[in-house]
This record gives structure tokens, sequence and C-alpha cells, in this order.
């Protein structure tokens, strides 16, 4: 039973973190976002995404820990690997579509990237 809740807490974690970076890229969709750091504009709540992920995932990875007898630095690379993955894929989507726009000719001219002021 443990292995279960192991699992739904860390599915719990990954959709945190599919929300958090989702709603990072809807509030600047025309700004990357870094690798590590936070981006220009945050959206509102920003931390709460985040609250229940770190909370799922703690409790995630003590219960798989506990539940299949393999090392706890195991089941938080198998966490982590689980949980960065689909993260990553939306975030490196996001900032190629902002960098093909950015580059995209309009009119025979580029678009200036924006810094921030308009």
């Amino acid at each position: 039973m443990e292995l279960f809740w192991a699992l739904v807490l860390l599915a719990i974690a990954g959709a945190a973190s599919l929300v958090d970076v989702v709603r990072q890229s809807r509030a600047n969709p025309d700004e990357k976002i870094p690798w590590l750091g936070n981006p220009p504009r945050l959206p509102k709540w920003w931390f709460l995404p985040r609250l229940i992920m770190i909370f799922a995932i703690m409790g995630g990875i003590n219960l798989l820990w506990r539940g299949t007898d393999i090392s706890p630095w195991l089941a938080g690379v198998v966490a982590a690997v689980v949980i960065c993955v689909p993260t990553l894929w939306v975030l490196i989507a996001h900032n190629r579509r902002v960098k093909a726009v950015a580059t995209s000719p309009t009119l025979g001219r580029q678009i200036p990237p924006s810094n921030g002021v308009e």
C-alpha cells in the first residue's frame, strides 16, 4: 500500500511541476524562461504549485523508499527523472517557440528581442 501512495504523491508532484512551468510560460509569452531562477514576470500565487510539489516529492520519496526497500538516493533519482523530464520538455518547447518568434522574418525584417521596455 505504501508503493501505491508513493506513486500517487509523485504523480501529484509531477502535475504540480507541470502546472508551475505552464503558468510561468503563460505569464511570459514573449520572454524565455531561465533554466535556474525565476522569469521576469511571476504569475499570481506562484509559490503554491512549488509548495505542493516539494511536500509531495518528500512524502513520495519517503514512501517509495519504505515500500520497495531500495536505497533513498535511488528513490530520489527515480522521482527526479520522472518529475523533471516532462517539465523540462515544456520549458524547452516554450523557449524554442520564443526564439522562433523572435527571429521570424516579418515583411523582410527581423523582430528585435524585447528588453522589457516598450
